[in-house]
């Protein structure tokens, strides 16, 4: 029994040691699209939210590429104006999500809420990216750092950037779809020709049906143009018929 014990023992220690195995999470990915202003949050492949955003006043002020979060910072200052984190006339709004854009190590390029909400959705900013300041919240809470960010113009779907850029479990929503394949019909066969058909010919007369007055009228004859010559005038005519 003692045995048995100190085996179980050493069985349940062993099993506590050892960690089980984590599959690798599908990591998270933004995506910012400048031609319609929009941002896609994806997160375990899947695509999650779309918010409107405001991009810079010029076409190269907002950078485009793949850019991670390195950093997440509540009421971010406005050093520029001396303005207080989290002072309602921040132009920052009161979340940053900053990134590694152009060697700025999160500094200067970021996505962030914002004092003006009527600017969100227009090409408005010196080149940070705005959002409402309650769906920048909800971003922050959300999205971890080392989140790569992927700026770009584009008419393709958020689904379809994000397969092009690798992104795992997505499928491209514009792709066309697949056709199948018609199978090769053998050739019709040709019927033949019908046969011509032939002209009915004319029925020849019976002589059965010989008209009676003919028949009456040839043995008066007889009689009349040869009366010494003995001619065959027995001939039975047929009735009339009605």
């Amino acid at each position: 029994m003692k045995k048995w014990f100190m085996l179980f023992a050493a069985l349940f220690l062993f099993a506590s040691f050892i960690v089980p195995v984590k599959a690798d999470a599908v990591p998270q990915l933004i995506i910012i699209n400048k031609s319609t202003n929009k941002l896609a949050f994806f997160d375990g492949g899947k695509l999650l939210n779309v918010f409107n955003v405001a991009t810079g006043r010029d076409n190269s002020f907002t950078p485009e590429g793949a850019f991670p979060i390195v950093n997440k910072i509540k009421n971010r200052p406005y050093y520029k104006d001396n303005i207080p984190g989290g002072d309602s006339r921040n132009p920052l709004g009161d979340r940053w999500l900053g990134l590694h854009a152009l060697g700025t190590n999160g500094t200067t390029y970021a996505i962030h809420g914002n004092n003006n909400p009527n600017s969100i959705g227009t090409y408005a900013s010196a080149g940070c990216i705005r959002m409402h300041n309650e769906e920048i919240r909800y971003l922050f809470d959300q999205v971890h750092t080392g989140t790569s960010v992927i700026i770009l113009h584009s008419n393709q779907s958020f689904e379809a950037i994000a397969a092009a850029n690798n992104y795992p479990n997505t499928v491209p929503a514009d792709s066309a779809p697949v056709q199948e394949e018609k199978k090769p019909q053998p050739p019709a066969k040709e019927k033949p020709a019908p046969a011509p058909m032939e002209e009915p010919k004319p029925e020849a007369p019976n002589p059965e049906e010989e008209d009676p007055l003919s028949c009456i009228k040839s043995k008066i004859q007889g009689r009349i143009y040869f009366p010494d010559i003995h001619v065959k005038t027995d001939v039975t005519c047929p009735a009339k018929t009605s």
